[in-house]
């Protein structure tokens, strides 16, 4: 039998906007009573401090621009001790991307220990799961494929949200979004 899930008053959610006018996205989202916090985007974050960092458990990109994955490597850096996995979830080819930007460094110092960078590809019709476990200098290997569960998808009626793949949003760029149409 699964878990419970907890369901906690919308009054423990703190989001907090850490860019500019003109700087990188970053919509970061604490939930205070479970210590733990969620970033949309993952733009430029080396300016924050560690203790807001750490906290973050999964991450949520909308498409993979400069602005918006740019931070991956700081990220990673805050978490590379802690044994604790991070997810990051974004649209088709974001592993392959976020791959590229971490083999763009020599990760030689490696412990059995250290965390695991779980990226997720949403697709149409398929998630692909993917690892990249720090202690094996965080070289990404694809695990699990699995059909997009029905809830995500709208289909039975379960949920009104639909992902959206293509859609092209402010940088005329597609994107990994999803829509929630608007019941009267």
């Amino acid at each position: 039998m699964g878990r419970a899930i907890r369901r906690l008053p919308f009054r423990y959610c703190e989001p907090a906007f850490f860019g500019g006018l003109l700087d990188d996205p970053l919509l970061f989202l604490r939930i205070r009573p479970e210590g733990r916090a969620l970033l949309f985007d993952c733009g430029q974050i080396a300016h924050l401090a560690k203790r807001v960092v750490k906290p973050i458990t999964a991450v949520f990109i909308t498409h993979a621009h400069m602005d918006h994955i740019m931070g991956v490597p700081t990220l990673v850096r805050h978490h590379h001790a802690s044994p604790l996995p991070v997810d990051l979830y974004g649209p088709p080819a974001i592993a392959e991307r976020v791959a590229h930007l971490l083999q763009g460094f020599d990760w030689n110092l490696r412990e059995p220990t250290w965390f695991t960078l779980r990226v997720h590809e949403i697709h149409h019709d398929r998630i692909l799961h993917f690892r990249f476990p720090g202690s094996e200098g965080l070289a990404g290997t694809l695990t699990v494929r699995n059909p997009v569960p029905t809830w995500l998808s709208g289909n039975r009626g379960m949920s009104p949200l639909k992902p959206c793949s293509s859609t092209t949003g402010f940088h005329r760029w597609p994107s990994g979004s999803a829509s929630v149409p608007y019941f009267p």
